[in-house]
C-alpha cells in the first residue's frame, strides 16, 4: 500500500489542473478562493501563473509546455478575458490540447455565453453587444496578433458551445466554488493518480467505502473502525480514503498517530482536540485548558456541519470520548474513522469493524520489489530470493517496506546471509513497531502471548485453552485480550478428515499468531535471558532441548519446555530435575522406548502444572516427584505399569489423566487421590483387566473413555455412582458382554459400544431402563441376535422424549445394525432414496410440533468413515430457508446399519417464524449427504416425522405393545430384527452363496476358497450357528470389499 514509483515516474501529466484567467478581473476575487479551494482539499497540482511559474524562463514556452502537461482545464472567462492576447494563446492551446475530449470546463464569470459565441456573427448589432468581438478587432490591428485571429476566434466559439458553469451578479461564489470544486475533484479523477500509486488500495477502498455507504443507510453519522495488528496498512488505507472523498465534506481532518501524541504529552487529547477545531474552522482555539471544555466546543461548532475525521492508531478508549464521542456531535452525513490494534474499543462504542489484511502474494511482491529495486518486477537473478523475502513477511506491508528497502543495494551473497539472520534474529525497525502492541498488555496476558509464540501457534483454540488453563493463566479473557490487540486470531478448520466443512457440524477453530509476531516473541524470550540457553524461560528447539539435558546445564529460569525428542539421540533427563520453575512440559517422546531401560521417571518440579509425554519410557513417576499443582497429566504411549507407589497424598488439582496406548498399564489403584478428575482416558491399555471399584469417589468426572481395551470383560457395579458423567466410550472393548442400565449412571448422554462385538445386553426394551443417552452400536451384532435392534432404538428415543427440556432443544441419535432395507412403521413418511419432501399443517406456526425425527438406512462399508448430516429446507418459501442436522462420523462398518437421529425444533421453528407471510413454507424437504456435500449414496432410504406432543403418547404405546407380545419369549429367543447372522448348517451353502453373489456380484469359483473358511468355523460352532464377527469371516468380508474397490 505504499507510493508505485514506476506508476507515478510514467505519468506524462505534471498538473491536475490548468487554470486559465484574466488577471485583473479575478486574480484577486473569484479566480484566487477557486484556487485555495482546490488546493485546501489536498486533492490538486494546479497551475496558476502567478504561482507556477519559474523565475527566469520566458512566459510563453512556459505557459504552453503546462497547458500540454496538464491533465484538465477550467477557464474563466470574465468580461475582459479576450482583451489579453496571452489569455487568449493559453484557450487556443488548451482547445488544441484537450479538445472534444472533456477535460475543459468553462466558467461564465459575469458574461453571457450567447456573447462569446457573437465573435462569428455578421449581425452588426450582436456585434456591438459583444466585449470578445470587440476585443478580437482590437487584436486584427495589430499585425503580429492578425495571424492567430483565426485560431482564437475558433477556440471562444468551441468553449462557448460547450456546458459551463455561469456565475451572475446574484450568485453566492462561495457556495458556488464549493460545489464546483467538489464536481470537479469527482469527475476529474485526480484521486484514481494517487490510488493507482498504492499496490492493492483499489479494492481495499471498494470494500471501505461499501462499509461506509451500509452504515449510513442506517445511521445519520457514519463510525467506522479500520482494526488489524500493526503494519498492516490501516493508515495508509485511512489515508487514501481520506484523499478519495475529503472533498465531499464541509470540513475534513486527518489526525496521525494518536496513540503516540498521548504517551508524549500530558495534555495529549487536548492538544488534538485544537487541533481537529483548526483544521476544520480555521480558527486557533488556545483557550482550551482541559478535554470536557474541548468535548463542548467540538459538540457545538461540528453539530450542523457534515466533516470528515479520521483518528489514526487510537489505542484508548479516553481518545475516543475526547475526539469523537457521539454521532450527535456531528451533522448529518459526516463519517468518523478510526484505525486501531485494540478492537475492543471499537466494540464497546459500536463502531462498524473493517479488518484490514495483509497484501496477497502478487501485491505483495510488487511492494516488495518497488522498494528494493524501484519497479514493480525483480531482476531475474533476484527473483527467487524476493519471493522468500516476501514468504518470510507473510506478507505485511511494513516488513515488505523495510527489508525492501535494507536488502536493495545488496548482492546475491548478502541477501542469502541477511535471509539466514532474519530467521533467528528479526529485523529491529519491524520488532519495535510490533512490540508495541505486546508493551501494553498486562503481566498475565505477556504470558499468555509468549507461550503461544513459542509453542502454540496453529494450535488447536480449544487444547491451547486447556493446557493454558491448567497453568492458572485465565486464558478465554487473555486469548480474547489479545485478539482485540491484533497480536492473535482465530481461524475456523473443517473438523472431518477430508477438510471439508460440514453443514450443521461445530467448526474447529484454531489459534493463528502471524510469522513476524511469532519471531517477535521468541526474540523476547532470548532477550531476557541476555541468550543464555540454560536462562530462558521456554524451549521450544529441539537442540536446544537436548543440549540442555547432555550438559545438564543451570536451568533453574526454565518454565516452560515443548517440543519433541529426536529418535537418533541419547537422552539424559537428569537436567530435568533442577528445573525447579517448570509448570508446562510436553513433548513428543522416543520412537524407539523399547530399547530403552529406564524405572523410575525423573524427579520434576513441584510446579509441575501440565505434562504431556507421548512415549514415556519410564515404567512409573518418580517416587519424589509430588505432583500436588498437576491438573493435566497425559502419558500416551507410555511404558508405565502403574502410575506411582502407594500412599502419595491426595491431587486436589488433577483434572485429566490421560494414559491412551499404554499397553503395560494394567490397573489404576486407587482413585481416591484423584477425587476432581473430569477425564479419564485409558483407551488401548491391552493388559488392563478391571476397573478398580473406588472409581465411585469420581463425581466430578464427565468422559470416562476405555476405547479398545480388549481385555476388559466387565464395568464395577460402583460405576453407577459417577454422578456428572456424560460420556462413556467402551468402543472395540470386544470382550464386554453385558452393560445392564441398571450399573450405569442417569447423568450419561452419549454412550459408544461400537465393534462390541460379544456385547449381548445394552438398553434392552424388554428390561426397565432409568437412562435417556443417545448411542452408536455400530457391528454390534451379538447385540442384535438377543435384541430386537429398532425397538432398542425406539425405545430409547421414547425415554429421551420424556424430559421437556430434551426433547424441544436436545439432539438424539441411535445407531445399530439391522441387515434388511426396512425402517420402523412409526416414521409414517418414508422414501426410498436420501430425500423426502412432506407437507406442513396449515396451521403449523400455532401447533405443538417439538422436534424432527429422521432416520435412514446405510449399507455396510468398509473404507473410510462417513460424515452425515441432513439438510433441512423449504423449497416452497421464496426466502429459500434452510438448517442442517449433524449426524456425526460413521466409523468402516461390515454390515447394514439403522440410524435414528431427532432433533428439537425451538430454534428451527423460531427462524421459520421469521419469515414473512408470504415466504411461509407449506413443505418441507429432508435430504441425507456425506461430508462431500453429496447426496448420500450408502444411504439407501430414509423416513421423517414430525414430532408433536401428542406422538410421544404413541411411541409409549408402540413400546409397551412390544413388551407385552414378548413377554413368554426368552431373551435368547427374542424376535430380533436380525434374522442374517444366524445361518443354519443345513442351508449354509445356499445361504452364504446367495449372499456373496448379491453383495458383492462374485461366481463361485472367485470364493470358494474364502467361503470354506467361513464354513469351517460353522462347522465347529456347538449350537450349530455361524457367528458373522468372527475375525475369519471379517477378513473374507474386507478382502471381497478390497477386490471390489480395485476393479
Amino acid at each position: 500500500m505504499e507510493t508505485n514509483p514506476s506508476s507515478s515516474s510514467s505519468s506524462s501529466t505534471r498538473f491536475d489542473v490548468f487554470l486559465s484567467f484574466r488577471g485583473e478581473d479575478t486574480r484577486n476575487n473569484f479566480t484566487g478562493h477557486l484556487s485555495l479551494a482546490l488546493r485546501k482539499i489536498g486533492l490538486f497540482n494546479i497551475f496558476k501563473d502567478d504561482i507556477a511559474l519559474a523565475k527566469g524562463k520566458g512566459i510563453g514556452p512556459e505557459l504552453m509546455k503546462a497547458i500540454e502537461d496538464s491533465q484538465y482545464a477550467v477557464v474563466v472567462l470574465s468580461e475582459n478575458y479576450a482583451t489579453s492576447s496571452w489569455c487568449l494563446k493559453e484557450l487556443a492551446k488548451i482547445v488544441e490540447c484537450m479538445g472534444d475530449s472533456g477535460r475543459i470546463r468553462t466558467i461564465f464569470y459575469h458574461v453571457n455565453p450567447s456573447h462569446i459565441r457573437n465573435v462569428i456573427s455578421s449581425d452588426v448589432k450582436k456585434q456591438e453587444e459583444s466585449s470578445f468581438w470587440k476585443a478580437l478587432e482590437e487584436h486584427a490591428k495589430s499585425p503580429s496578433h492578425s495571424v492567430y485571429l483565426e485560431s482564437w476566434r475558433n477556440a471562444l466559439v468551441k468553449v462557448a458551445n460547450q456546458s459551463g458553469y455561469p456565475v451572475q451578479s446574484h450568485t453566492d461564489e462561495a457556495l458556488f466554488i464549493k460545489d464546483l470544486v467538489a464536481e470537479i475533484s469527482s469527475k476529474l479523477g485526480a484521486p484514481i493518480r494517487i490510488i493507482d500509486g498504492l499496490f492493492g488500495m483499489t479494492s481495499r477502498l471498494l470494500d471501505l467505502d461499501s462499509y461506509v455507504l451500509q452504515s449510513l443507510s442506517t445511521n445519520n453519522v457514519c463510525f467506522i473502525g479500520i482494526h488489524g495488528m500493526g503494519g498492516i496498512g490501516k493508515t495508509t488505507l485511512a489515508r487514501a480514503y481520506y484523499k478519495k472523498i475529503s472533498h465531499k465534506f464541509d470540513g475534513s481532518s486527518f489526525l496521525q498517530n494518536i496513540r503516540e501524541v498521548c504517551e508524549k504529552k500530558a495534555n495529549g487529547v487536548v492538544s488534538l482536540q485544537k487541533k481537529l477545531l483548526k483544521g476544520i474552522l480555521e480558527e486557533d482555539f488556545k483557550n482550551i485548558g482541559h478535554v470536557d471544555h474541548g468535548i463542548d466546543m467540538i459538540r457545538s461548532r461540528f453539530r450542523h456541519k457534515k466533516v470528515l475525521i479520521v483518528l489514526d492508531d487510537v489505542s484508548k478508549m479516553d481518545q475516543l470520548n475526547g475526539l469523537a464521542g457521539e454521532d450527535n456531535w456531528f451533522g448529518s452525513g459526516s463519517i468518523i474513522l478510526v484505525t486501531t490494534r485494540e478492537e475492543n474499543i471499537l466494540k464497546i462504542r459500536r463502531y462498524t469493524v473493517y479488518k484490514a489484511e495483509s497484501l496477497n502474494p502478487s501485491e505483495a511482491l510488487q511492494l516488495f520489489s518497488s522498494k528494493a529495486f524501484g519497479s514493480i518486477e525483480p531482476p531475474m537473478e533476484y527473483k527467487e530470493l524476493s519471493k522468500l523475502v516476501v514468504e518470510y513477511t507473510s506478507y505485511l506491508p511494513l516488513a515488505l517496506t523495510v527489508l525492501g528497502s535494507l536488502l536493495g543495494s545488496k548482492n546475491t551473497g548478502e541477501w542469502e546471509s541477511a535471509l539466514r539472520r532474519l530467521r533467528n534474529c528479526p529485523e529491529k525497525e519491524i520488532v519495535e513497531k510490533l512490540k508495541i502492541s505486546f508493551d501494553d498488555l498486562n503481566e498475565a496476558d505477556q504470558r499468555i502471548f509468549l507461550d503461544i509464540a513459542c509453542f502454540f501457534n496453529g494450535f488447536d483454540k480449544d487444547d491451547v485453552i486447556q493446557i493454558l488453563n491448567s497453568c492458572g493463566f485465565e486464558p478465554i479473557i487473555g486469548i480474547s485480550n489479545l485478539i482485540n490487540k491484533s497480536l492473535l486470531s482465530i481461524n475456523e478448520v473443517s473438523p472431518d478428515t477430508f477438510n471439508i466443512k460440514v453443514p450443521g457440524c461445530d467448526p474447529k477453530y484454531r489459534i493463528w499468531m502471524h510469522d513476524l509476531l511469532q519471531e517477535m516473541g521468541k526474540e523476547i524470550v532470548r532477550k531476557e535471558s541476555d541468550n543464555e540457553l540454560g536462562r530462558q524461560s521456554r524451549i521450544w528447539d529441539t537442540d536446544d532441548l537436548y543440549h540442555i539435558l547432555e550438559n545438564e546445564e543451570e536451568t533453574n529460569k526454565v518454565e516452560a519446555i515443548v517440543t519433541r525428542l529426536v529418535e537418533t539421540k541419547e537422552y539424559s533427563f537428569e537436567a530435568l530435575s533442577s528445573m525447579k520453575k517448570l509448570r508446562l512440559l510436553k513433548v513428543d517422546g522416543l520412537a524407539d522406548p523399547d530399547g530403552l531401560d529406564y524405572s523410575d521417571g525423573p524427579e520434576l518440579s513441584y510446579n509441575l502444572q501440565y505434562l504431556d509425554w507421548t512415549g514415556f519410557p519410564f515404567t512409573k513417576l518418580s517416587s519424589s516427584f509430588p505432583p500436588r499443582k498437576l491438573v493435566q497429566l497425559k502419558l500416551g504411549c507410555s511404558k508405565l505399569r502403574q502410575l506411582w507407589n502407594n500412599g502419595i497424598k491426595t491431587l486436589f488439582n488433577l483434572k485429566v489423566i490421560d494414559l491412551s496406548n499404554s499397553r503395560s498399564f494394567t490397573k489404576f489403584e486407587d482413585f481416591k487421590v484423584v477425587p476432581n478428575l473430569e477425564k479419564l482416558i485409558l483407551d488401548n491399555c491391552l493388559e488392563m483387566l478391571e476397573i478398580h471399584p473406588s472409581i465411585k469417589h469420581l463425581k466430578k468426572l464427565t468422559l470416562l473413555s476405555l476405547k479398545f481395551c480388549t481385555n476388559l470383560e466387565k464395568l464395577p457395579e460402583e460405576i453407577n455412582g459417577l454422578a456428572s458423567l456424560q460420556t462413556l466410550k467402551l468402543v472395540g472393548c470386544r470382550n464386554l458382554r453385558r452393560l445392564e442400565a441398571e450399573l450405569l449412571p442417569s447423568s450419561l448422554e452419549m454412550v459408544y459400544v461400537d465393534f462390541c462385538t460379544s456385547l449381548t445386553s445394552f438398553l434392552d426394551p424388554l428390561k426397565p431402563c432409568h437412562l435417556q443417552c443417545s448411542a452408536h452400536c455400530l457391528d454390534c451384532i451379538g447385540l442384535v441376535k438377543c435384541q430386537d435392534g429398532k425397538m432398542t432404538a425406539l425405545a430409547s428415543l421414547t425415554r429421551f422424549l420424556q424430559d421437556p427440556s430434551k426433547r424441544r432443544n436436545g439432539d438424539f441419535q441411535f445407531v445399530v445394525p439391522q441387515i434388511y432395507n426396512e425402517l420402523p412403521s412409526w416414521f409414517i413418511n418414508q422414501s426410498p432414496t436420501a430425500s423426502i419432501t412432506i407437507k406442513l399443517d396449515p396451521n403449523w406456526r400455532n401447533t405443538e410440533l417439538i422436534g424432527f425425527a429422521m432416520v435412514f438406512w446405510i449399507q455396510a462399508k468398509c473404507s473410510l468413515d462417513d460424515y452425515f448430516y441432513c439438510k433441512i429446507r423449504s423449497p416452497s418459501s421464496s426466502e429459500n430457508w434452510e438448517t442442517t442436522v449433524n449426524a456425526g462420523v460413521i466409523g468402516s462398518r461390515l454390515f447394514n446399519h439403522l440410524f435414528l437421529l431427532y432433533s428439537g425444533c425451538e430454534n428451527v421453528l423460531k427462524g421459520m417464524k421469521q419469515l414473512q407471510p408470504p415466504s411461509w413454507p407449506d413443505t418441507l424437504e429432508f435430504s441425507f449427504f456425506n461430508a462431500r456435500n453429496k447426496q448420500c449414496s450408502s444411504c439407501q432410504l430414509c423416513g421423517v416425522r414430525l414430532v408433536y406432543e401428542g406422538d410421544i403418547e404413541e411411541l409409549k404405546e408402540i413400546t409397551s405393545k412390544f413388551n407385552n407380545d414378548q413377554k413368554d419369549v426368552q431373551s435368547s429367543q427374542s424376535q430380533s430384527s436380525w434374522r442374517e447372522p444366524q445361518i443354519r448348517r443345513p442351508d449354509l451353502e445356499d445361504n452364504l452363496d446367495r449372499k456373496v453373489l448379491v453383495l458383492f456380484n462374485l461366481n463361485l469359483a472367485s470364493m470358494r476358497g474364502i467361503k470354506s473358511q467361513a464354513m469351517a468355523v460353522a462347522a465347529s460352532n456347538s449350537d450349530h450357528t455361524l457367528d458373522i464377527t468372527d475375525i475369519v469371516l471379517h477378513s473374507m468380508v474386507c478382502q471381497l470389499y478390497r477386490r471390489l474397490n480395485s476393479a
